[in-house]
């Protein structure tokens, strides 16, 4: 029993003290200096949301381009390396491997 005692007591004075504290903050809400300067502030970190958001997203593009870019180079790379290979150059490669060579030196 004496616990509930305490235990009224203790949310008679959280909800006091609650009660005060809203009452001080319409106060200080109401006043038109503080608000202006919640105000002011609030819209000073949504633009420095906004920027940050747009920031993130040109690095992101870039990030993107670059792998676009790698890409590319990459494929490009591959290309030179696999098919400089002319069929032309193959064909005059197995015909010089083909032939015999010319006989030097004592024939008999």
């Amino acid at each position: 029993m004496y616990l509930h005692k305490v235990s009224e007591k203790a949310k008679t004075t959280i909800a006091a003290v609650e009660q005060k504290v809203s009452d001080a903050g319409s106060a200080i809400m109401k006043n038109r200096y503080v608000f202006s300067a919640a105000a002011w502030v609030t819209g000073g970190i949504n633009k420095v949301a906004k920027a940050a958001g747009e920031v993130g997203q040109k690095a992101k593009e870039k990030v993107g381009m670059a792998e676009e870019e790698e890409k590319r180079e990459m494929v490009e790379n591959f290309a030179k390396v696999h098919l400089s290979e002319s069929p032309k150059s193959d064909q005059g490669e197995q015909q010089s491997v083909s032939k015999p060579l010319p006989a030097q030196g004592l024939i008999l």
